[in-house]
């Protein structure tokens, strides 16, 4: 009787330690949505700092791509993923190549937003 509980409990024990060793936990990557966030949505304007161009002073951003004044030239097949603290990276195709290019956006209210550094106001 004792040997056979004893089997059995080293048998149940080795079964869960081998079970806890084996279980992967996957961290998924950020998740990729098309188009642009809604909270980064409209027309800001960045803050002239430094020797920057007066007429480059516009941004706008649509649901599904953004552009810079004063050429307005759209930015095509925009996806961004969420990566926390109001922060996004927008991704978007380029045309001379066949790789994507990458802006981070933070937005720090609904009159204040930040593109690649760059401080932008409603």
């Amino acid at each position: 009787m004792f040997k056979k509980s004893t089997i059995a409990m080293l048998t149940l024990s080795a079964g869960l330690i081998g079970g806890v060793l084996t279980t992967t936990t996957s961290a998924d990557a950020a998740t990729w949505h098309k188009g642009m966030p809604a909270a980064l949505r409209g027309t800001w304007k960045a803050k002239h700092t430094g020797p920057a161009a007066p007429n480059n002073n516009i941004i706008k951003i649509w649901s599904t791509s953004y552009a810079w004044s004063p050429s307005y030239t759209h930015s095509r097949n925009t996806r961004y993923a969420y990566l926390g603290h109001h922060k996004y990276r927008i991704l978007e195709d380029v045309s001379w190549s066949k790789k994507s290019m990458g802006t981070t956006f933070k937005w720090y209210s609904k009159h204040h937003i930040s593109v690649s550094g760059r401080q932008c106001y409603r």
